[in-house]
């Protein structure tokens, strides 16, 4: 009976943890996709526009916090006013704060760069959000690699935009009023844009500006040099993000591909437990010369007790523990007797 209650209370440990590392699995897996799916609708309520749903803001300026004619002041910006002034401004058309880099002369730029990054980070995939105010002058905002080389270039004048000076028209804008501009770079495929609402490029269709040899640093915003005449632009609501996904694996089109990996190891691992703790259970019992495998199970009811009793037959030895041949009722090395044994087993256990 002893040998019995044994068995009963193993098999309702293996039980217990395979029960217990299974719902361990479930809640990872569900936490991943409640946290996958919380995710996705924060980013499609904030930017219904977007392009992939997997992106990230990095960072984002709308000037209100700067001080009306003075430079800029963000970490991310650098500045250059070599032929002309970058200051804070604002406008009587409710656009409130903005930046505005005017060009005077023939002989420099005025420029500012926005890097994506303070620590140093490239990108292969990204989005530029910004809005634009621009009179007839020459202005590029151009997407620079980490190794300052041209990666894709969209040049404003005289209400044209083109992939270069005097390049391909892209698209044509209105002077003098805001406009909303989203630029969309993927170093595998190409870039695009909208503008107002209004795409240019479907998928990526645009293609790079010439080789590069770096990933995606920064936006150059810059004046021509001696064409263009003099002039301005105006700068608002600037907003960088990033797919981490992209960055770092090759993912579906809809971005997904990293919160999946993120719960295929969870599963995995749980399986992998369960098996290990199973294994090792059953390996302490074999041990312990008290059962075989096909003895492993769970016994429901006491009326089964004397049918597994009449068929419990011992792999060890219970006084040398030398493994026994089968159906051996005498030990070949100490010389028990297994059967007394048994029989003393069954009469403790009816006492």
């Amino acid at each position: 009976m002893g040998v019995i209650l044994m068995k009963k209370t193993k098999n309702r440990l293996i039980a217990i943890l395979f029960l217990f590392l299974l719902c361990s699995s479930s809640f990872i897996f569900n936490n991943h996709l409640e946290n996958y799916d919380s995710k996705n609708i924060i980013q499609d309520i904030s930017s219904p526009k977007l392009s992939n749903p997997g992106k990230t803001l990095l960072h984002s300026y709308d000037f209100e916090d700067e001080i009306i004619g003075l430079d800029p002041t963000y970490e991310s910006f650098t500045i250059d006013e070599s032929s002309g002034d970058v200051y804070i401004d604002d406008l009587s058309d409710g656009q409130q704060k903005h930046m505005v880099l005017n060009k005077v002369g023939t002989t420099g730029r005025v420029w500012v760069r926005d890097y994506f990054s303070r620590s140093g980070e490239t990108y292969i995939a990204g989005e530029y959000h910004l809005k634009v105010y621009h009179d007839t002058s020459g202005f590029g905002i151009n997407l620079n690699s980490a190794n300052n080389e041209y990666i894709l270039a969209m040049v404003w004048w005289n209400g044209e935009i083109r992939d270069d000076v005097g390049g391909t028209l892209l698209a044509t804008y209105a002077y003098n009023q805001w406009l909303d501009v989203v630029i969309y770079f993927n170093l595998s495929l190409g870039w695009m844009f909208d503008l107002e609402g209004v795409r240019y490029g479907a998928g990526y269709s645009f293609s790079f500006f010439g080789a590069f040899t770096a990933n995606a640093e920064h936006i150059w915003i810059t004046s021509f040099v001696s064409g263009g005449g003099d002039g301005y632009l105006r700068v608002d609501d600037i907003a960088f993000y990033y797919d981490e996904s992209r960055s770092s694996i090759h993912t579906d089109d809809t971005g997904n591909g990293a919160d999946m990996i993120m719960i295929i190891p969870s599963i995995a691992i749980s399986i992998i437990m369960i098996f290990t703790v199973i294994l090792i259970v059953k390996k302490k019992l074999k041990g312990r010369g008290i059962v075989s495998d096909k003895d492993i199970e769970i016994l429901p009811s006491t009326d089964r007790i004397i049918k597994q009793e009449e068929r419990v037959e011992l792999l060890y030895c219970p006084f040398c523990n030398v493994k026994l041949e089968p159906n051996i009722s005498i030990c070949s090395y100490c010389g028990s007797v297994i059967e007394d044994y048994l029989n003393d087993s069954k009469k403790s256990s009816t006492k």
